[in-house]
């Protein structure tokens, strides 16, 4: 069941955004549920900045089935899931599938498959080992207490994941590890006995992967 109250708000906040904002509009006529409208309304709002710089020539590609068939599952996603991190991801990838010609669509297509299939904490980790000044503002980390900087990568973790078990974050660390997007094994008991500033330093994730998350993070 269709609300169309919900359709005409999602339409009229994309129809704003110049040159594209129309064919967006039409794609969402056809695809919008019904009962996420303040998590659309926001991811929507989100991308409005980006996608308001892009000129006519982009309806080309917004007009394609390629992006149609991410767009919806986009809208599906958004629907069905509140995640924090994956929503940053899946915007991402809906922006730079616009702007990183550079990058062939099926390799596009895998981005999106990778962040469905990797839970938030995955995509969290990643983050922090790509970008750790970064996560740290985004998540509103304070590193400027004069301990943070002697502090080993077990009291890091717990200051950058305070509502998850270590046993759990170090587990999702070895999934990495074996999937080959992180180059080194975990091992805890040299991370507590080592500064988080010399293992921040090291190059933990493989170039191929640092592809993957830059282009899901960076917009």
């Amino acid at each position: 069941m269709w609300s169309d109250h919900l359709i005409n708000v999602v339409k009229a906040t994309v129809s704003l955004v110049p040159w594209v904002g129309w064919a967006l509009s039409s794609l969402i006529a056809d695809y919008v549920p019904t009962q996420k409208e303040k998590r659309l309304r926001s991811a929507l709002e989100d991308i409005w900045e980006k996608l308001s710089l892009l000129d006519d020539s982009y309806n080309k590609i917004i007009n394609t089935e390629w992006f149609a068939f991410l767009f919806e599952r986009w809208l599906e996603w958004i629907k069905n899931h509140y995640q924090e991190m994956k929503i940053r991801c899946f915007k991402g990838i809906i922006i730079n599938w616009l702007l990183k010609s550079n990058v062939a669509q099926q390799e596009k297509e895998y981005y999106l498959s990778l962040v469905e299939w990797l839970s938030d904490l995955h995509l969290r980790l990643l983050f922090l080992l790509y970008k750790h000044q970064q996560y740290f503002e985004n998540y509103g980390i304070d590193t400027q207490d004069r301990r943070f900087e002697s502090w080993n990568w077990d009291q890091v973790m717990s200051w950058s994941f305070p509502w998850f078990d270590l046993d759990v974050v170090y587990s999702v660390w070895s999934d990495l590890y074996k999937m080959s997007i992180l180059r080194h094994e975990c091992n805890r008991n040299v991370m507590m006995a080592t500064s988080w500033l010399a293992l921040i330093r090291q190059n933990h994730i493989s170039a191929l992967w640092s592809k993957f998350i830059s282009f899901c993070i960076e917009y």
